[in-house]
C-alpha cells in the first residue's frame, strides 16, 4: 500500500500497526522468521527479502532476434523508422573488430563480461538515431558503456 508521499507503508492499515504494537518483540508472529530480522512478514513467515532468496531466478537470454525487437521498438517510439539489425551480421562487416578500440571481439562471450560484444548506435538512439544497420557498429561491451551517449567523430580514412 502506498501512502501519502508515495512511500510504501509499513503496515497496510492502522488495525494491522496496532496488532503488531500489541505482541511482544520475541513472540511476534507478525515478524520475519529469520532471527534478528524485525520486518513484517510477507509469506510463509518470510520478510520479502528473505522470501525473495530463496527462489530460483530464471535467466532472462539476449538472442539477436529478442535484442533487434528491443532496439527496434526503442526507436519505433523515438522517431518512428527502425530496419532488422542483427548483430551477427554487423560483426561479419566490422570483421569482428570493435569499432571503439579496433581491437578483436570474442563472439562466444556473453553478457555480463566486459569485452562480451554489443551493438553501438554511432548516433544514439536518445539523440534521434536510427535502429538501422548503418547506424550500429561492433563494440565490446565495456567500450560501449565509457563511449555512452556520446556522439564521437568518425577518424578520418588514412590514404
Amino acid at each position: 500500500m502506498i501512502g501519502q508521499r508515495g512511500r510504501f507503508l509499513r503496515y497496510c492499515s492502522e488495525k494491522c500497526q496496532k496488532l503488531d504494537a500489541d505482541y511482544d518483540e520475541e513472540d511476534n508472529p507478525r515478524r520475519c522468521s529469520i532471527p534478528d530480522c524485525d520486518r513484517p512478514h510477507r509469506a510463509k513467515g518470510l520478510c520479502r527479502m528473505h522470501y525473495n532468496q530463496g527462489r530460483p531466478r530464471t535467466p532472462y537470454v539476449w538472442d539477436d532476434v529478442r535484442r533487434d525487437a528491443y532496439h527496434r521498438r526503442r526507436a519505433l517510439m523515438a522517431t518512428g523508422e527502425g530496419n532488422p539489425v542483427r548483430r551477427d551480421e554487423i560483426a561479419a562487416r566490422d570483421n569482428y573488430t570493435c569499432q571503439l578500440c579496433m581491437k578483436p571481439v570474442d563472439m562466444s562471450l556473453t553478457y555480463p563480461k566486459w569485452k562480451s560484444p554489443t551493438l553501438d548506435h554511432t548516433i544514439p538512439l536518445s539523440a534521434g538515431g536510427l535502429h538501422d544497420p548503418s547506424n550500429v557498429t561492433l563494440a565490446h561491451l565495456d567500450c560501449n558503456l565509457e563511449k555512452g551517449d556520446k556522439i564521437l567523430p568518425i577518424p578520418a580514412a588514412s590514404a
